[in-house]
């Protein structure tokens, strides 16, 4: 009976909740320079969603460098964009693991697998991002 109930709770927790899984496996992620935001709407030290189509994206601007990684935890599927950012690490809020906000790799769990990192350029005032060719993530 033990082991029903654990095998039971086990695929609840996986299948309905997605406990331990990569929240970027089966998301679609611009392969081609993608429109995010106007360049004067992102300001340095701060943390900003935007949206590449459907895909959620984390913006971070210091000086004249601009950082995007995915903005969905990939250990629960929390919001970075309301985490904490603590230098160049941003931390979330749900269950406190802590990411790189520029290369995506984590620096401290939970999580166990890195954020999607995005390359940008500014195109007529526009930020754009496209999946970095060496992003840690398949897809």
């Amino acid at each position: 009976m033990l082991v029903l109930t654990a095998a039971f709770l086990g695929g609840e927790l996986v299948f309905s909740i997605g406990t331990g899984v990569n929240h970027h496996a089966w998301q679609e992620v611009p392969t081609k320079f993608t429109r995010v935001m106007l360049e004067g709407q992102l300001t340095d030290n701060m943390l900003v969603k935007a949206m590449a189509g459907d895909t959620p994206i984390l913006l971070y601007k210091r000086g004249d460098a601009i950082c995007a990684i995915s903005e969905t935890c990939s250990h629960a599927g929390g919001p970075l964009s309301e985490g904490e950012l603590d230098g160049n690490l941003v931390q979330c809020p749900w269950h406190a693991s802590r990411f790189d906000v520029c290369t995506g790799q984590v620096k401290g769990g939970p999580a166990t697998i890195s954020q999607v990192r995005y390359e940008t350029r500014i195109q007529n005032g526009q930020i754009e991002v496209r999946r970095s060719e060496d992003t840690l993530q398949p897809n």
